[in-house]
Formats: C-alpha cells, sequence, structure tokens
C-alpha cells in the first residue's frame, strides 16, 4: 500500500511521466521482493493509469482555449533551478512566447546556422529569407 500512496502522491507532486513514476516504484519494489510478491500487491499500470492521470489533472493548470489564457507566473517561466527560461512574451493579439535556457541561448549565439521548425503565423514585418 506504501507504493501505490507513494505512486499517487509523486503523479500529483511531479512532472515526471506517470509511466516513469510507476516503472521507478516497481523497480525500488524489485530490489526487496519477489515479482511475484509485486504482483499480488501492485496493480498493473494499465489498471491504475486513469487514476493516476486524475490526480495529476488536479494539481496542473487548466490548457488554455486562447493564447490570452496563458498566464505564465515564475514556476512556468524558470527552470527547475530558478535559471531564466522565459525570453520574452509580447503578450499582445499575436502573441509571441520564446522559451530558452541561458546555456542553450549561449549555444545559439554561437552557431553559423539556425534551422527552425514549427507553425509560425505571418506577420508584416516578417520576410522570407
Amino acid at each position: 500500500m506504501k507504493t501505490i500512496v507513494k505512486i499517487r502522491k509523486r503523479a500529483y507532486k511531479e512532472i515526471t511521466p506517470i509511466p516513469e513514476i510507476y516503472d521507478d516504484e516497481i523497480a525500488t519494489l524489485n530490489e526487496l521482493l519477489s515479482k511475484e510478491t509485486i504482483h499480488a500487491y501492485i496493480p498493473p499500470f494499465r489498471s491504475i493509469r486513469t487514476a493516476l492521470y486524475n490526480i495529476r489533472k488536479k494539481n496542473l493548470p487548466k490548457l488554455p482555449t486562447d493564447a490570452s489564457e496563458i498566464i505564465l507566473t515564475e514556476e512556468y517561466s524558470q527552470t527547475v533551478d530558478k535559471k531564466r527560461f522565459l525570453l520574452f512574451d509580447t503578450n499582445d493579439d499575436d502573441r509571441v512566447i520564446a522559451f530558452c535556457s541561458e546555456d542553450g541561448l549561449d549555444k545559439l549565439s554561437k552557431a553559423n546556422q539556425w534551422h527552425i521548425d514549427g507553425t509560425f503565423k505571418a506577420a508584416p514585418c516578417i520576410q522570407a529569407i
């Protein structure tokens, strides 16, 4: 039961992918118990997956349906170690948000070429090269 409680708590508190949390906790149990014992007391992932994702949803903000609904708090604009990650946010009708770590920005500044892949809305001031 302690393992199930721990999995549930981690699913609520962490952003680690839920299957990874489950696998980590089962791996820890594998060091202590036989596989037969684990299978007897711990439900398979597929049977608790939905419950774990529902737990996770309680702690995450709702997904925005419009760019104006995006609220970038400090938690979402810094890295885990509290370094700057949000480069800029125009916060206007044609909202553009850019994220990059300081290390990534340093590497980009030294690169001879940048290759970009994504979906971009054409703006009058942008010219194709």
